[in-house]
């Protein structure tokens, strides 16, 4: 039986491939609970409105506030800068910026991106800062938010903590939400931050001491650091940065970086292992560790960066690999390359599906369990290596399994599963669902089978050539 959409299901396949074909056994051992699936559904921007309903459908739990123009970055919604409608352009910092008065604030872009967020079911995680490339007409500064004599930062700072204070607390008729994560700028090594290091520092360490002055409670980090920062070549925001925060006791409580260009998925390992080496030398143990944006290296245009079968298998490797890893938060950029424009309901394209993937286990079996069969080189995060990745869940009452296969780049064609310990007697029923993706064509098949249970089940499934996504579903029917 063919469907057009949803896939509450259980095997997806992405395929097409000229390399020699082999046969593949993975195995799946359900009684080795080794750890929780984390919740890594966190995207970039507020989706469009044709967007929305896709955003739920697929599970998406946190959405940062990023190039989000005149919402939550700062110069838009107070004026802190002097504004030049000639030139379109903020020019020189405002004398007058009083961060007590509100006054000085305009809250009502900036309260609406919240308030749909959250009207949605899902968690800000707001970014204060600036963004780029904005919009085109209009400039926004990348220059430190210094106080009137060019050294300190306290207006600034103020400026922040009651932000907080009006999302948070009601200032200024605002609401009374618990906004959790608040990031302080964006890659101050980048295009977004025109002064110093040290400034940069300074400028951190006077936000976050007066936010958590007014709120301990909250989750306040930085920097948003490029990629080039996480692997030695800007190295500033990094190790300096820790140190500092060190040795001037600021509050860190995540530390945020970003990450383009990777080409084997399995190096995002490598790179936030590295990251959480460095939090703990710090005395970070406590820190959480945020990828705040990545992206594929599959193509310039934003349609070839996940609707391609390779971008899906690419997308979930990474999915896989940072439940692997010692990550806190992991957010795609841009959100929206997940979905179709359709004012109907979500249209996925081929990375919303693994998306989805990802979601389901999460939400209905959030219990990882040992596998074997993962075949990656570790290591090397900008080769194109060979990787194929395994995961598999069961729900906590045993009523359902999962498993899932992405082949990203590998020769194996033929899989050979084996499920052991599985929670069944021979006397259950249970639903075997399939879905196959196969083609731009034919993206989108489901099928059910009827099994006899037992405590060990053996499965095939032929034509998996890489790009490939395998994902298995068997539920106890009553």
């Amino acid at each position: 039986m063919k469907k057009s959409l949803f896939f509450a299901a259980v095997l997806v396949l992405f395929t097409s491939s000229l390399l020699p074909a082999r046969e593949k056994t993975v195995v799946a051992n359900y009684t080795q609970a080794i750890r929780p699936v984390k919740d890594l559904m966190a995207v970039n921007k507020l989706p469009f409105p044709q967007r929305t309903s896709g955003y739920v459908d697929a599970g998406i739990t946190m959405i940062r506030m990023h190039d989000l123009h005149g919402a939550n970055d700062y110069c838009f919604y107070t004026n802190f800068w002097n504004f030049d409608a000639s030139t379109q352009s903020f020019t020189t910092r405002n004398p007058a910026f009083d961060p007590v008065n509100p006054a000085s604030y305009t809250w009502g872009d900036f309260d609406a991106s919240v308030n749909k967020i959250l009207g949605l079911g899902m968690e800000p995680y707001i970014r204060l800062g600036t963004s780029y490339p904005g919009p085109v007409s209009i400039k926004q500064p990348d220059a430190p938010p210094l106080d009137d004599d060019g050294v300190h930062f306290t207006k600034f700072a103020e400026l922040c903590r009651r932000t907080v204070m009006h999302i948070n607390g009601g200032w200024d008729n605002g609401t009374y939400h618990h906004v959790r994560y608040w990031e302080i700028w964006c890659e101050p090594d980048g295009i977004f931050w025109s002064g110093t290091p040290l400034q940069f520092f300074q400028m951190y360490k006077a936000v976050s001491t007066a936010m958590k002055s007014y709120d301990p409670s909250l989750k306040v980090g930085g920097p948003g650091v490029t990629p080039a920062t996480t692997i030695g070549v800007k190295t500033a925001y990094l190790d300096p940065f820790l140190d500092y925060m060190a040795a001037n006791n600021a509050p860190l409580d995540f530390y945020s970086w970003h990450l383009y260009g990777i080409k084997n998925p399995y190096g995002l390992k490598t790179l936030a292992e590295n990251i959480r080496a460095k939090l703990n030398a710090a005395g970070f143990i406590n820190a959480e560790s945020h990828v705040t944006e990545i992206n594929t290296p599959l193509g310039d245009a934003l349609a070839q960066l996940v609707d391609t079968p390779e971008g899906a298998t690419f997308y979930l490797s990474l999915l896989i690999t940072a439940q692997e890893s010692p990550i806190d938060r992991f957010f795609w950029y841009p959100g929206n390359a997940f979905f179709n424009d359709d004012p109907n309901g979500p249209n996925y394209t081929w990375g919303g599906y693994a998306l989805k993937i990802y979601s389901t286990i999460m939400r209905e079996t959030p219990i990882q369990i040992e596998t074997d069969g993962e075949e990656v080189v570790a290591g090397d995060w900008d080769t194109e290596a060979t990787n194929f990745q395994v995961m598999a869940a069961k729900s906590p009452d045993g009523n359902r399994v999962y498993l899932t296969v992405s082949n990203y780049r590998s020769d194996i064609d033929h899989l050979e599963i084996t499920l052991n310990n599985l929670p069944w007697t021979n006397g259950n029923t249970l639903l075997l669902r399939k879905n196959i993706i196969k083609g731009p064509d034919e993206k989108f098949t489901e099928t059910d089978s009827i099994l006899k249970g037992a405590p060990a089940l053996q499965l095939s499934v032929d034509h998996i050539a890489a790009p490939a996504v395998v994902f298995i579903r068997l539920e106890k029917q009553n």
